[in-house]
């Protein structure tokens, strides 16, 4: 469900970025304000796969490995710096600061178990990342906000933040002897299409040295950004054989 959503995402924000440099290049003020005017629109089509916050059967790991099930009310943004829990439905929420926490697992209404681990990115920096797989490279996604569909999935959602022209997903890699994850892949951002596939064939290339029969096929061009998880499963099922 997850790549799903996210997948459905990028196809809107792709259309937003054509259509963004589209229409910068005129100065004309009517362009303008069409710009930001469909921006507003696809904005409000993104997020009507959203849920109002609130609270969620699941699970929370605290960095002592003591785990708190009940529900709990999962961040809102990646770098929230505190998570709402309570023991039960009817039970009073209580706050826990986010650097005692270690992982969020929610359970979605058809079963599905999404995870955010609090992952330290770069030194002194952490954020929750929604985990897409987890293995010998563990695989995460995130965006701007992480919000909640109606079935109770995970959804990372890209805004549109200044500075930047279009929102963007980005996906880390983090094998377990590893102390800082790696930026793998970007999706939707301004460097276009080719952009995205040519960075995620070098960041790739980069990553996966210990694997020369895979250079070759990215080198090859084989495979793209929209890859990025169907690769990481490759690289794990072929470790997983070492």
């Amino acid at each position: 469900m997850l790549s799903v959503v996210a997948d459905y995402r990028c196809r809107v924000f792709d259309f937003e970025l054509h259509l963004n440099l589209f229409l910068s290049k005129s100065l004309n003020p009517i362009y303008m304000k069409l710009k930001i005017v469909i921006s507003i629109l696809l904005l409000a089509l993104s997020l009507k796969f959203t849920y109002a916050q609130k609270f969620f059967h699941g699970e929370i790991t605290l960095i002592n490995n003591r785990n708190l099930e009940g529900f709990v009310n999962p961040p809102n943004r990646p770098g929230d710096k505190t998570i709402k829990f309570k023991t039960s439905e009817t039970a009073p929420a209580r706050s826990i600061k986010s650097d005692s926490i270690r992982m969020v697992k929610l359970i979605s209404e058809d079963g599905n178990t999404g995870t955010l681990v609090n992952l330290e990115y770069r030194k002194n920096q952490n954020a929750f990342l929604i985990q897409v797989i987890e293995g010998y490279a563990s695989l995460y996604l995130t965006g701007d906000l992480i919000n909640i569909d109606k079935q109770g999935n995970i959804v990372p959602v890209a805004t549109f933040v200044s500075g930047r022209e279009t929102p963007s997903f980005e996906y880390y890699i983090q094998r377990k002897t590893e102390k800082y994850p790696t930026i793998i892949a970007i999706v939707g951002s301004t460097i276009g299409l080719g952009g995205q596939g040519s960075f995620f064939r070098k960041a790739a290339t980069n990553y996966f040295k210990d694997w020369p029969e895979l250079i070759t096929r990215l080198e090859k061009k084989e495979f793209s950004q929209k890859d990025v998880e169907k690769v990481v499963n490759l690289y794990n099922e072929h470790m997983a054989g070492k």
